[in-house]
This record gives structure tokens, C-alpha cells and sequence, in this order.
């Protein structure tokens, strides 16, 4: 009962308390610096959208951002959305009204207006003016407010209706501004071009090579296009490539024997928008981040701001996808080609690798992740540096996460996070520090104040410091007689002699290893349950094939997985105990059992007469 009147007298309070709110606030018309519109691919939030060129085809949708900011009088607000397009006759063909209503302390909204084109339209300029009324009437919400008093106390009721005005008698702001329908429009680019690059700078006499390179396709429709190899300005190849929307595939062309010296390759593709990309990309559909990285000099140290989401874009995490950061980085290991994954170790390398060779490091790079980034990544930069480590065998060693006065000793410092706070890192970078500030927020730019702060620029030799990227469509290539292609196995045809065997039977593994690469010795290596069970150095000719017999032996029950080094290539296999004989006892059958049975009547007959004659002595 008492907790009943307690609770009463706690919502009449906080009613009460919007009241005195709703009262004291002042009231302000809207603004029109306040207001702002924009034509549009996709809205995610308030201020997060991806813009859009103001040019249409019959048949497209006209989306148009409208936001507005400070609305919130007395706790509440009430707008009114208008656009209304006028064609370029002057003549009005379309119009929508949209309204918001919110009882509360939010002090800003949006909305967004979709036209369709129809056929009949007319081609040309088209002005689309946009307004935003200021409907709330605020009297009436507030007499709501006052009658909140009796309410409660006799209905146990708290609703509060926001009360409007007409449009004509509202305060307002307008914009105006313009599209054209067109008979073609050049699209935006559909297609990006990076990470092109030959298998080796420096070849024998007689070596073929391989150029690769990697295409994006951004788009929400599928693309068909061919790719076309040029050697000395010469036509030498082409490939058809069919990419699903929002999908990656590594192009790989091979270049013949060449004559001694430099040789001009070029790669082009026979489509509209396409891009070639000096940076190498995060894409997590729809956003593409692909943002100049830029470095600056603060004191002693050094502070990298990668706008591209490195860490965590690396997986597929972003502020658009709450994925679970366990599972992405478990994603992130399965991956054959993973453009992302690919892309962010090559870029952070290129980071780690300059910076380090700026600062004049050397030995091993302890890596620490700033205590207030992001927590997931916690979970995905240790992956990903191990991950560098793989590729590129860079000294890195990271050593967990750490607070602001725990930095003494780290040589390099992650801090990922949507907004960055910078004035704690002053001293550490000051005393020969290094930064890596990698944004997680595609629509996050760091201050121009911090940017001369930290004298940052974008730095063209940060792309050639440890993977020589070359994403030009035309590179060159030296062609010497020393050899610096190192082999490259392939490995097939795996059998494995029998699928069921005894255990301690030996089984036979017989597989093809072939090399692609260039001569010299390599280490051919079979694991059984992930075991090495055969690692044996062997020396390779140029596309020489070899045939690998072995024998192994289980020794316990149970399944063996077979796997070839450096392959996906596996076979399973089964040992079972062998079976042991034991001694039966056999059920005798009737007749033997008649002639146990006399046998024992004999034999204790003998023994009565015995007794007996042992009797007959005694008496005597």
C-alpha cells in the first residue's frame, strides 16, 4: 500500500517536473542553418547517409534527405515535412508531405522523400523545393501538460497528446534544389581496380611470370566486362569476368618468356566506371572505405591516421553490422582469398614498416592497443597481426592492451575507435611514441585542428615501403639472369592405399608435387591430424614433377585425416584393433555326457571296494 502511494507520488513528481521543464524552456522559431537536404543513395541515420550526383534516367527513384536540428520546445516537437517539383515547363508534377512527432528531449529528426521518374516526364531541369514547418502548438501540448495533475491522480493515466497548428499559420524554413533526367547517365564507378602486381620483379632468362590483380564490383547489379592484357603496347590477352554485386575475384594473367630488359605492362578494362586504386580498400557492402592515409611528426614521435577502418574492416565489422567479433575472426581464418583481410595486412604493413624505419627502429616491434578503443578489437588485432607475421614475417609482438600511464616500452599504439580523444597521447608521442589512429566510422573525419596539431599529410612513399603495390595501370619489369622466383609447390593426386586397416598395418600415401616457381630447395610436408608425419627437403627444377610413396603406420583406433602442406588437398582414412581369439568352452553333447557319466560310476565303484578290503584288514 505504501509502496503503491510512493510510486504515485514519484510519477507526480517527474510530471510535475516537466511541467516546471515545458515552462522555463524558451521558445524559439526553427533554423534555417539548422536545415539541411540532400539527394541520396541509402540513409542509415541522422547526418549518415551516402550522397548521391543529382542525375536520373526515367525509370529511377529521386531520394531526397531532409533533416532538421534544435526543434525540441518544451519537451516535445512537431514538424512537418513538404517537397514539392516543380518539372522545367514550371509546371508542378509531384509533391509529399511527411510529419514527426515526438514527445521528448530528442532535438532533431529526418525524413526521406522517394519519387519515381515516370515515362511522361519530361527530360531536363527539375527544382524541388523543401520545406519544414514548425506545427507544434505549443499552448495546447502545454495545457496537456497542466491537466497531467488531475489525470494521474484520477485515471492513473500519463499521456500527453502533442497539439498542432495549420501549416499556414506555422513558422517555417525552405530550400531549394535541383535534379536533371537525362537520356544516359554516366553511373558512378561500378567497378575498382587495385592490388595488381607480378609474382616477381626479377627473372631468368627463359622464366615466365604471373601478373595478378584484384576487381570490386560495388554495384547492386551483377557486371560482365573483359579484362585485356597489353605487353609493350601490344595486345597480348584477355579475360571474361562475371561478378556477382558487391563481389571480389583475383584476375591472374600469365606473361611469357621476355627479352632482357624493361617491358611495359598494362591492364585495361572495357566498361564504364572503373577506378584504379592506389590505396588498397575496405568494402562492407554498401559503404567502400577508401580514404588517403596520412602521417604527421609530433615531437619525437610519429602518428598515423588511417581512415579506413583496417582493424576491424578487416573481418567485416563496422558500425552498419553488429557481428559478432569471435565468429568474424573465425570467418576471417577459414578465407582463401579475403580481399578485406588481404588488403588490411598489406596496408598496416606498409604502416608498421615505414614508421618503424622513420623512427629508425630495429629489432622486435612491440604493438599494445589503447585501453577506451573499440573492445572488439581486442579480439581481431591480435589475429590480424599474427596474421602479418605469416605473410611477411615482420618482426611485430603484441602485447596486450594498455592504459594511458602503462605505455612505457611500446613501440607502436592502436587506437581504434569512432572518436578519437588525442590530448592523452601527447606525451607518448612527444617522448618518440608511434600512433596508428584507425577509424572505425565511415563518416568520422578527424578536425582540421588536429591535423595541424599533428602536421599531418598524406605520404606517397608509405604505398613502396614493404609491399611494392604498384597499383599503376602500367608497371615495369627488369628481366636479369640471376634467379629470385623461389619454387612454388603444387600438390595433387592423393591416394591413400586402403580406407579401413588394422591397427599397426601400414598404409601407403602417394601423391604429385609439381613445382611452378623457380628452381631451387623446398620442404615437401604431410600431416595426418595435424601432425607432420613427412617433412623432407627436395630440390626442384623449374615445372619439374615429382611422385612422393610413403608408409605410415597407425598405431591406435580411430579416423586419420590426411593433408598435403600448403594445399586444401586431403584424404581420410580408418584403423580399426584387431580381433583376438578366445578359449570357448564347448557344450557336450548328449552321448558324451552318457559316457562322462559312466566313467564316474565306475570310478567310484573302485574306490567303495577299496574302502571296503581297507575294512576287512583292520577288523583283523
Amino acid at each position: 500500500m505504501h509502496l503503491g502511494k510512493n510510486r504515485k507520488m514519484l510519477v507526480l513528481a517527474s510530471s510535475l517536473f516537466a511541467i516546471i521543464i515545458f515552462i522555463t524552456t524558451p521558445v524559439s522559431a526553427i533554423s534555417s542553418s539548422k536545415f539541411h537536404v540532400a539527394f541520396v543513395d541509402e540513409v542509415y541515420d541522422f547526418g549518415k547517409y551516402l550522397q548521391k550526383t543529382p542525375e536520373y534516367e526515367k525509370g529511377d527513384v529521386v531520394k531526397i534527405y531532409a533533416a532538421i536540428e534544435d526543434i525540441n520546445r518544451g519537451r516535445a516537437y512537431a514538424v512537418d515535412f513538404v517537397a514539392v517539383i516543380t518539372d522545367p515547363n514550371d509546371y508542378v508534377v509531384a509533391g509529399k508531405v511527411l510529419s514527426k512527432r515526438h514527445m521528448g528531449y530528442e532535438d532533431r529528426t529526418y525524413v526521406v522523400f522517394s519519387f519515381d521518374i515516370p515515362e511522361e516526364w519530361a527530360y531536363g531541369k527539375y527544382k524541388v523545393d523543401i520545406y519544414v514547418f514548425d506545427v507544434l502548438n505549443y499552448t495546447a501540448t502545454y495545457e496537456e501538460y497542466r491537466s497531467l495533475y488531475d489525470e494521474i491522480l484520477y485515471s492513473g493515466k500519463f499521456d500527453v497528446k502533442i497539439h498542432s497548428v495549420p501549416r499556414e499559420d506555422a513558422d517555417y524554413v525552405k530550400k531549394t534544389v535541383y535534379f536533371h533526367v537525362k537520356k544516359e547517365v554516366v553511373k558512378p564507378a561500378s567497378l575498382l581496380v587495385f592490388d595488381s602486381h607480378l609474382k616477381a620483379m626479377i627473372l631468368p632468362k627463359g622464366m615466365n611470370n604471373t601478373l595478378l590483380l584484384t576487381v570490386l564490383n560495388t554495384l547492386k547489379t551483377p557486371q560482365k566486362f573483359y579484362v585485356k592484357l597489353y605487353i609493350d603496347g601490344e595486345k597480348f590477352a584477355e579475360k571474361k569476368v562475371e561478378l556477382q554485386s558487391e563481389n571480389a575475384r583475383q584476375v591472374e594473367f600469365e606473361i611469357p618468356e621476355l627479352e632482357i630488359g624493361d617491358h611495359s605492362i598494362e591492364i585495361t578494362i572495357d566498361t564504364k566506371g572503373v577506378l584504379y586504386s592506389e590505396l588498397l580498400p575496405i568494402f562492407i557492402p554498401p559503404l567502400l572505405f577508401d580514404k588517403p592515409i596520412e602521417v604527421g611528426r609530433y615531437g619525437e614521435g610519429y602518428i598515423a591516421y588511417l581512415p579506413n577502418n583496417y582493424v576491424l574492416g578487416s573481418v567485416g565489422i563496422s558500425e552498419l553490422k553488429d557481428i559478432n567479433p569471435k565468429k568474424a575472426v573465425e570467418t576471417f581464418e577459414k578465407a582463401q582469398y579475403d580481399y578485406n583481410r588481404d588488403n588490411a595486412a598489406k596496408m598496416l604493413t606498409n604502416v608498421l614498416a615505414y614508421l618503424w624505419k622513420q623512427s629508425k627502429g630495429n629489432g622486435t616491434i612491440e604493438i599494445a592497443l589503447l585501453k577506451g578503443s573499440d573492445e572488439r578489437a581486442e579480439v581481431v588485432l591480435p589475429e590480424l597481426l599474427n596474421y602479418i607475421t605469416d605473410i611477411s614475417k615482420a618482426p611485430v609482438k603484441y602485447v596486450g592492451v594498455r592504459e594511458y600511464d602503462e605505455l612505457e616500452g611500446v613501440d607502436v599504439l592502436f587506437y581504434v575507435t569512432s572518436s578519437p580523444q588525442l590530448e592523452g597521447l601527447k606525451s607518448y608521442l612527444s617522448k618518440g611514441g608511434i600512433v596508428i589512429l584507425d577509424i572505425t566510422s565511415y563518416w568520422t573525419e578527424l578536425s582540421d585542428t588536429w591535423r595541424r596539431e599533428f602536421n599531418l599529410g598524406v605520404e606517397d612513399e608509405l604505398l613502396h615501403s614493404f609491399f611494392d603495390l604498384n597499383i599503376n595501370k602500367t608497371v615495369s619489369i627488369r628481366l636479369k639472369t640471376e634467379l629470385k622466383l623461389p619454387p612454388e609447390l603444387k600438390y595433387s593426386d592423393l591416394e591413400v592405399s586402403d580406407f579401413i586397416v588394422d591397427v599397426g598395418t601400414p598404409v601407403t600415401i602417394t601423391f604429385k608435387v609439381k613445382n611452378e616457381g623457380g628452381a631451387g630447395k623446398e620442404n615437401v610436408t604431410v600431416f595426418i591430424n595435424d601432425q607432420p608425419v613427412y617433412d623432407v627437403e627436395m630440390e626442384f627444377f623449374t615445372g619439374d614433377e615429382k611422385t612422393v610413396t610413403f608408409e605410415y603406420t597407425p598405431e591406435k583406433e580411430g579416423s586419420y585425416k590426411v593433408v598435403l602442406d600448403k594445399s586444401d588437398i586431403g584424404k581420410v582414412f580408418f584403423a580399426k584393433a584387431k580381433k583376438v581369439e578366445k578359449n570357448v568352452t564347448k557344450t557336450p553333447t548328449p552321448e558324451a555326457k552318457e559316457r562322462k557319466g559312466g566313467e564316474l560310476i565306475a570310478v567310484l565303484a573302485a574306490l567303495l571296494a577299496v574302502l571296503i578290503a581297507l575294512r576287512i584288514y583292520l577288523r583283523k
